[in-house]
């Protein structure tokens, strides 16, 4: 499934998500539809929830090596950019082709 975020949020969830969030609030969302940035240099905190500009490391209170010992925090979440395709979701679960 592709990824999206809304407007100027920072947040990314899958197509579901917005269909549902467009529902609750009774009006329609605008999403872009976004790509992992590789190689990022900023990464997500999925602990801290914000981006920071280096990886995990021991000096973090929260490190969390996945295997144990050291490298990749278990925390660790990528970052992503927009792609400029714009998209329309309305209450009724309809995604159309949006011009920005």
């Amino acid at each position: 499934m592709k990824k999206l975020y809304m407007g100027d949020a920072e947040f990314v969830h899958e197509l579901e998500w917005w269909i549902d969030c467009a529902y609750d609030q009774g009006k329609p969302v605008i999403v872009e539809l976004v790509k992992r940035d590789r190689p990022g240099g900023e990464m997500w905190c999925n602990y801290h929830a914000e981006y920071v500009e280096r990886g995990c490391s021991e000096g973090c209170g929260n490190y969390d090596p996945c295997n144990g010992l050291r490298g990749r925090c278990r925390n660790y979440g990528w970052s992503f950019i927009g792609t400029g395709k714009f998209f329309r979701i309305t209450e009724k679960g309809q995604v159309r082709r949006h011009q920005k």
